[in-house]
């Protein structure tokens, strides 16, 4: 385009095409990743653009990752306008992120295009974490077995100068969970409205974060809407009855996500009429007995529960019309009377929204305050749930804890008492976080990084000064800026491991508080299941040997071994390295109702199965297809409960061959 003012005034203007082009064109395709001693034909197509015949030159550098089998350099003669292909194979020997590097030169003209792939451990995956604060010296003892693969062992230890620093971190691993149904999803949304949140309330600049936490919003506010069912509420796959305690939760995000991004207010209005209007005469709501399993808990402690959360997340943030029938439910229930420590925290939360002042709370927030446990050094402070019990979103195990202490944590805090506690709590809390820089799920997540808001104000002033020694291999000391509190240091310990055990030492010499991070993580070689999982998953292949084109069945049965239900089981199956799957498989398992959703990833599909009945296997069957030569081992399927991942199952790995097409 082209425009142009004249000395009187008049202005012009005008568009011409411009076509732009080169003689020929390589392109490169390579598997999402591939596993250490893994085979591939990587294929490389060129493209001759002229109306004359080429001759392309292709040559291949060479890295120390892989091994090649076959010339680095291949001449292709390609006629007008024509397309050809050809195949480079080659065999990964080094685990690691890695580039591959093609040139090609014709007529004169040069290109070069490069690709990177992930090289993963054969072996099965273990990795230890070692979470606490600094406020004294702290670290952790890594042991490397004799049977770690090579080159799969790293550590690495990561400094959180502020709680802040924790809640941006998980901003990029909540990407790393499932986010299926409303309440996934709102783990890759919540978050980010928590770190606004903060920002705006302290005052504070991060243009990187902000910016990114606001398109999540944006984007995570447009899929949430998305799961409202016709008449009110919401359901976690957006499929009628709804359910009143997703929807309460759904109403927390809402108003939470309205201090910082723009939210329709007739939603608001609406998800809290629809809750007060399923509100009985007694001022309780009933427990759920729908999809997509029962309530958590059983009898009065299912409806109490539910009251109390639906309660604080109406009454929260509004001045509701009626409160005092759901107020004198709750205060029937004496606080000596309720025995479950994550139902109890949910009262003290309910009385504190209904009463702000704390006064009907204090006793209920005592007794949950007696309920708690001590560690050995009576420096950390959690609580439990009774055996079989599960939290109001199923948690149950760790996650469950971590659910129960937050809540715990977030009532101490607001009813401002027994401060020791709640820091304990606190600490507790930071020492459960996964490498992912979550908490293990949706529920755990949020309630653990809003429990560490409430109890943070602005970050200290002053730099932070970390020594971190590594047995007679590493001393080095870590400075963080004053101005850079807001962001966590990572430091890479890997190459100073050994096999055998090291003692790893972090003190910091300015008395802030830092949190620390370390991880260890390793593979050894695969064993099959003892058979003692809470899951057993198996998965079959009904051939490993085919060519290039065709399609392999796959069938895989689950199996909850447990005398109850499992919830929201996650089906992890894998896609080989250079195979594509049949997504029409699992879109017609859903409409069949067999599965609730499912999820086509890089290298594996997400499977989502609302529940898991005990002793009644579930099968389902799906056809993957050979796009290219490989000889490659896949990992097997993992099988878990979202709500407490501890409760897993895996099947073992499978050796494919695929040769070229005849």
């Amino acid at each position: 385009s082209a425009s142009a003012v004249a000395a009187d005034g008049r202005l012009g203007a005008t568009q011409l095409p411009l076509k732009v082009f080169q003689p020929f064109f390589v392109d490169l395709n390579l598997p999402v990743s591939l596993t250490r001693n893994d085979e591939v034909s990587v294929p490389v197509v060129v493209y001759n653009y002229l109306d004359n015949p080429q001759t392309v030159t292709l040559t291949l550098k060479p890295a120390p990752w892989f091994v090649l089998q076959g010339d680095a350099e291949q001449r292709l003669e390609l006629a007008p306008r024509e397309v050809r292909s050809t195949f480079y194979r080659v065999k990964a020997k080094q685990a690691g992120t890695h580039e591959l590097q093609v040139s090609a030169s014709a007529s004169g003209i040069a290109d070069a295009l490069k690709r990177r792939i992930e090289v993963v451990p054969d072996g099965r995956r273990v990795e230890h974490v070692f979470n606490g604060t600094l406020q004294q010296p702290g670290g952790a003892t890594l042991l490397v077995p004799n049977n770690a693969i090579e080159g799969s062992v790293q550590a690495f230890v990561k400094i959180y100068p502020s709680s802040f620093s924790q809640l941006v971190e998980g901003l990029d691993g909540i990407f790393q969970m499932p986010s299926g149904c409303f309440e996934q999803t709102s783990s890759t949304t919540y978050p980010n409205i928590l770190a606004l949140d903060y920002l705006r309330r302290h005052n504070l600049s991060a243009p990187k974060v902000e910016a990114k936490a606001r398109q999540y919003i944006h984007l995570g506010y447009q899929r949430l809407v998305g799961f409202e069912v016709s008449g009110g509420g919401f359901d976690w796959f957006g499929h009628p009855p709804a359910n009143r305690r997703l929807t309460a939760y759904g109403l927390m995000e809402f108003e939470d996500m309205a201090r910082v991004h723009e939210v329709d207010p007739q939603l608001i209005a609406r998800t809290r009429r629809w809750l007060l209007d399923q509100r009985k005469s007694d001022g309780s709501w009933a427990p759920e007995g729908h999809a997509p399993h029962d309530a958590p808990a059983h009898g009065g402690d299912a409806k109490l529960a539910t009251t109390a959360y639906i309660a604080w997340a109406v009454y929260a943030n509004s001045k509701a019309a009626n409160p005092a029938p759901t107020r004198d439910f709750l205060l029937s229930h004496p606080p000596d009377s309720i025995k479950d420590a994550h139902v109890l925290a949910l009262v003290c939360n309910a009385l504190l929204a209904l009463d702000p002042q704390g006064g009907s709370a204090s006793l209920y927030l005592d007794h949950l305050e007696s309920l708690k446990r001590t560690g050995e050094d009576g420096k950390q402070v959690w609580w439990q749930q009774p055996d079989g019990a599960r939290t109001t979103f199923y948690g149950a195990g760790r996650s469950g804890q971590i659910e129960t202490t937050a809540l715990a944590a977030l009532a101490l805090l607001h009813g401002k008492r027994h401060p020791d506690t709640a820091r304990g709590a606190l600490s507790w809390l930071v020492a459960q976080k996964d490498p992912h820089g979550t908490w293990h799920s949706t529920q755990a997540t949020v309630l653990t990084l809003k429990a560490l808001l409430a109890a943070d104000g602005a970050s200290n002033d002053g730099e932070r000064r970390i020594l971190v020694e590594l047995g007679d291999k590493l001393h080095r000391e870590i400075v963080i800026p004053a101005d850079q509190a807001e962001v966590l240091k990572q430091l890479d310990l890997s190459a100073f491991l050994a096999v055998g055990r090291q003692r790893l030492q972090l003190t910091e010499t300015t008395k802030t508080g830092a949190g620390y991070q370390v991880t260890l993580r390793y593979h050894v070689p695969e064993k099959k299941p003892d058979g003692a999982e809470a899951l057993t998953v198996r998965l079959d292949y009904d051939r490993t040997e085919l060519r290039v084109g065709e399609t392999t069945k796959a069938t895989v049965k689950v199996a909850n071994n447990r005398p109850e239900k499992a919830a929201m089981v996650m089906l992890d199956l894998p896609v080989p390295a250079g195979f594509t799957v049949d997504a029409a498989d699992f879109a017609a398992l859903v409409q069949t109702g067999c599965i609730a959703r499912f999820q086509v990833q890089g290298r594996n599909v997400l499977v989502y199965l609302r529940e898991l009945a005990p002793k009644t296997p579930l099968e389902l069957t799906y056809h993957l297809r050979a796009t290219m030569a490989v000889k490659i081992s896949t990992p097997g399927a993992r099988a878990y409960e979202y709500y407490d991942p501890d409760r897993e199952g895996r099947s073992v790995g499978t050796r494919f061959t695929v040769t070229a097409q005849r």
